[in-house]
């Protein structure tokens, strides 16, 4: 495993791109107990929704989330969703945007946060790319076990899986790592 533990913003990417899947979890309580009749809708699902905008906002930070289609499961605790656009506007103003194909969160028991198919997390400059993300936020984790791409102006890293620990600050790429630095302040390095 190779340690990025220089990115100084790979960190906030990854509190980023958690903030995206707390998103679904703030769907989750929307929906959490609204009385509705117990009927199951397409999919097994109890609440089945299309073209969904939530606002929301916990302190200063405000978030807004877009959903092609949503169902969510109230037993299992269950939100999952297709066409997801997500958009954070942290308390310093920064915004962090992210997108992907489909995603789902389960709030209860063993909590997780799931993005998959061309997932996008973009913030100060950082853009985080791959296929499927997961957060863990017992284990404060952002992994992956597919390729991912983390660029930024002048610098651009490849590998097959990665791991980011929110709570020490670290990245980890598992293999096949291939950095390429460019532009000013890169020449004669190393």
């Amino acid at each position: 495993m190779a340690g990025l533990g220089f990115l100084k913003g790979a960190k906030r990417m990854g509190l980023l791109a958690l903030c995206g899947g707390l998103l679904a979890i703030a769907a989750s309580n929307l929906l959490k107990n609204r009385g509705l009749p117990d009927r199951r809708g397409p999919g097994g699902a109890d609440i089945t929704a299309e073209d969904v905008r939530y606002i929301g906002k916990k302190g200063k930070i405000q978030w807004e989330l877009e959903v092609g289609k949503m169902q969510h499961w109230f037993k299992e605790g269950v939100t999952a969703g297709r066409d997801l656009r997500m958009v954070f506007t942290l308390e310093d103003g920064r915004r962090i945007r992210a997108r992907a194909d489909r995603g789902r969160a389960k709030r209860m028991g063993e909590g997780f946060v799931e993005l998959q198919g061309d997932v996008i997390v973009e913030l100060d400059g950082w853009c985080l790319q791959t296929e499927a993300l997961r957060y863990d936020p017992k284990r404060g984790l952002l992994e992956t076990t597919f390729p991912v791409e983390i660029t930024r102006e002048g610098l651009n890293i490849r590998g097959r899986g990665m791991k980011m620990d929110l709570q020490r600050g670290t990245v980890s790429i598992r293999g096949k790592v291939q950095v390429v630095l460019k532009g000013e302040g890169w020449e004669g390095w190393p």
